[in-house]
């Protein structure tokens, strides 16, 4: 939110009311020099395929299946680090999510979650970006306007706090790195029979204008969910699906 004194007003006329009003937004939202970049604690088969990593300040607009978007959640809270969510899966069983960050050995009492309406999301991410050192959010059917985007951007950079912008209705603009996943195969079926034992991920990370295309695994062993990359050979023997979220 940008404040502007009332004080500063008085006496101006409308135009140049105005006039304050868009140098104090432009200040806002203005680059400053770039701090170096730190390595955010992910899940290690996607950090390897992020060209540069993942980094503490980023933007990020991520598309797709929830299950990567949580371990990134789990792996930073596993590592100390303060990880908010804000409406994940959509304001859409909040306890399944939390569930999913614990099977991925996430520490949970670093995980707050704060479910807002679409008028409140933007203020309750200006929040979060204050005080953790990861911020996801979920946009569901709404989306940031790019002036907006650019201000949330700022924030994160000067806090060095990661901020995840999920789904919406449009891409955001200005993201640092653009992440699209979606479900591609499962293990442990067979002619829909069977115990489902892992499962596949296709990724695309584009950042800088590169663009790097992966399969990465998430696999269920002693009640926790463990992440790896997938080699040529492996992909034999897994079930190809038609489409999943999850």
């Amino acid at each position: 939110m940008i404040r502007v004194d009332h004080a500063q007003l008085a006496g101006l006329s409308r135009s140049q009311a105005a006039s304050l009003v868009r140098r104090r937004i432009a200040e806002e939202s203005s680059p400053d020099p770039l701090p170096p970049k730190v390595a955010l604690p992910t899940i290690e088969p996607l950090a390897a395929m992020i060209p540069g990593g993942l980094w503490r300040g980023a933007l990020v607009d991520y598309r797709g299946a929830t299950q990567p978007l949580l371990g990134i959640v789990a792996a930073a809270s596993a590592a100390g680090l303060w990880a908010g969510m804000v409406n994940p899966s959509g304001r859409r069983d909040v306890q399944a999510s939390l569930l999913a960050v614990h099977e991925m050995a996430g520490d949970l009492a670093r995980v707050p979650v704060v479910t807002a309406p679409d008028e409140e999301l933007v203020p309750t991410i200006r929040a979060l970006l204050d005080g953790m050192h990861l911020v996801v959010a979920g946009l569901g059917q709404a989306s940031v306007a790019p002036g907006m985007a650019r201000i949330l951007a700022t924030q994160a950079r000067k806090r060095q706090c990661t901020l995840v912008l999920a789904g919406g209705r449009r891409r955001c603009e200005g993201a640092d790195i653009r992440l699209a996943a979606r479900v591609s195969g499962a293990e442990g079926l067979s002619l829909g029979r069977g115990r489902l034992k892992s499962l596949r991920y296709n990724v695309i990370a584009s950042v800088d204008g590169k663009t790097v295309h992966g399969e990465i695994q998430a696999s269920s062993r002693a009640g926790r969910l463990e992440w790896a990359d997938v080699t040529p050979e492996a992909r034999t023997h897994v079930v190809p699906l038609r489409t999943g979220t999850s």
